[in-house]
C-alpha cells in the first residue's frame, strides 16, 4: 500500500512539475 501511495505522490509531482514547464514554454 505504501508503495502505491508513494508512487501517486510521485505522479502527481511530476504532472505538476510538468505543467509549471510546459505552462513557461508555451506561454
Amino acid at each position: 500500500m505504501l508503495p502505491f501511495l508513494f508512487g501517486v505522490v510521485f505522479v502527481r509531482r511530476f504532472v505538476s512539475f510538468f505543467s509549471i514547464t510546459a505552462r513557461r514554454y508555451f506561454d
